[in-house]
């Protein structure tokens, strides 16, 4: 007897086709059926190796993918919903999972709901200095699930054990991080067998970038089991703002001259401010029309405010999205970010503004999307060399337009529609899933299905 591969929830029209529900015997009917007989309705059991030999197409929603997620930041709204998007059309249905923010997170101010994604209750058991977190999923949700992708954080307790029930349940895995523990790179001890442990169990990873991707190759883990999505958010967009919009916000502010630098990210301790201030203040002695602008949000913001209170030529405007961002980070010609390059080299990228950073071992993974001297500065790890490359730049406003014009070309390179094909790409892979892929972005190469396991 052919064994049950998925089961169909909802009222879904799109599965009409199929004409008669095939029958499932006991004791997989059983199984399958009764975790969902008061919850839901289960309208069809679906056996992918019958479609294949009939010569059928996969159905809708033949396909379930379960993402879990700390929390929600607003910059990954749209990422879901173009991800939900693209696999509908693919017959896969999307789900996301995640928890309500910490203190920490409420802090930085920038979470975000959406109706794509559910918000489930999340215990924080004590786990060391950091604190873990597991989500309380529902059975139901894991029953119904084809693939689940999950953080690869050791304090991720729900990475931890739905890697262990995955035969269990029936769904393949995949993790989705940075490949290595940035807050303590030369990890080891029980942390570090934890990380590799999880690395095994997978069937596939969708890493940040390719430094994530040779942080795993280090590790013993296979390439084709690697899939590189280049982490990404929707860059901010001019919309309506227009040269005169930028020149009243310049005049509001109070900046006079043209050589400013952009502060832009979570205000986070773990970011260096202490010494990006002091670099700020000995760039200003040297270069008296330097101004800086400080854009962001997070544990940090009452000291960066009292030191904008204090310096009249540093400004603290909070938080800022969308085009409201874009008119800000137009004040300036630089962005000052001496540790934890991230997301915001999206923001350098997609404005033209050189990152201007050090070369920190624990740099996040878009770190790798800055190339020194071309679209950004890499400087040594002290204040006196950042600050002199800073003053060196600013007098040099050739090299920076030069930087510039680099920034604008390679935006293109780090799109969200991008980072989705990638998606899409690894998650067909994995699901075995034989559809034509890539319907806009031609360039793509996908690994042969061949070399990923599957236990469904």
């Amino acid at each position: 007897m052919l064994s049950v591969r998925h089961c169909i929830l909802m009222n879904d029209p799109g599965l009409a086709w199929l004409g008669k529900p095939l029958i499932v015997k006991a004791p997989d009917r059983r199984r399958v059926l009764s975790h969902f007989s008061h919850t839901a309705r289960v309208r069809w059991c679906v056996c992918a190796p019958r479609c294949k030999k009939a010569g059928m197409r996969s159905p809708v929603h033949l396909h379930r993918v379960l993402i879990v997620q700390r929390r929600l930041a607003h910059y990954r709204v749209p990422l879901f919903e173009l991800l939900h998007q693209r696999l509908a059309a693919l017959g896969v249905a999307l789900q996301v999972c995640v928890g309500p923010p910490g203190k920490v997170e409420r802090e930085r101010n920038d979470n975000a709901r959406s109706d794509l994604v559910d918000e489930v209750p999340v215990l924080t058991p004590a786990l060391g200095p950091v604190g873990g977190y597991f989500h309380r999923i529902p059975h139901a949700w894991l029953r119904a699930t084809s693939l689940v992708i999950t953080p690869h954080e050791n304090r991720a307790l729900t990475s931890s054990w739905l890697l262990a029930r995955r035969s269990h349940y029936g769904y393949n895995t995949a993790l989705w991080g940075h490949g290595l523990n940035l807050s303590k790179p030369r990890e080891w001890g029980p942390s570090l067998w934890a990380r590799h442990w999880m690395l095994r169990a997978a069937d596939r990873y969708f890493a940040y970038t390719s430094r994530s991707r040779d942080h795993l190759l280090a590790a013993g883990l296979p390439r084709e089991r690697i899939t590189v999505v280049n982490n990404s958010k929707r860059a901010p967009e001019p919309g309506a703002v227009s040269a005169a919009n930028v020149e009243n916000l310049r005049r509001a502010l109070g900046i006079r001259g043209c050589r400013c630098g952009i502060v832009l990210g979570s205000l986070a301790r773990d970011r260096m401010l202490d010494l990006l201030l002091e670099a700020a203040r000995r760039i200003r002695s040297a270069v008296p029309e330097f101004e800086m602008v400080v854009i962001g949000d997070g544990p940090m913001a009452a000291e960066v405010r009292a030191f904008c209170a204090a310096h009249p030529w540093a400004h603290w405007v909070g938080a800022r999205f969308g085009a409201d961002l874009f008119a800000h980070a137009s004040l300036g010609c630089v962005m000052l970010n001496p540790s934890r390059v991230g997301l915001n080299m999206i923001d350098s990228l997609a404005m033209g503004l050189p990152m201007i950073t050090m070369g920190l071992e624990t740099q996040f993974p878009e770190f790798a999307y800055l190339e020194d001297g071309r679209n950004g500065f890499v400087t040594p790890c002290d204040i006196e060399s950042y600050a002199a490359t800073v003053i060196k730049l600013l007098d040099d406003p050739q090299r920076i337009l030069r930087a510039r014009a680099q920034c604008l070309a390679d935006a293109g390179r780090y799109t969200l529609e991008r980072m989705v094909d990638a998606f899409v790409d690894g998650i067909c892979v994995t699901l075995d899933f034989d559809v034509a892929i890539h319907s806009h972005s031609r360039d793509a190469q996908r690994p042969p299905s061949g070399t990923v396991r599957s236990r469904v």
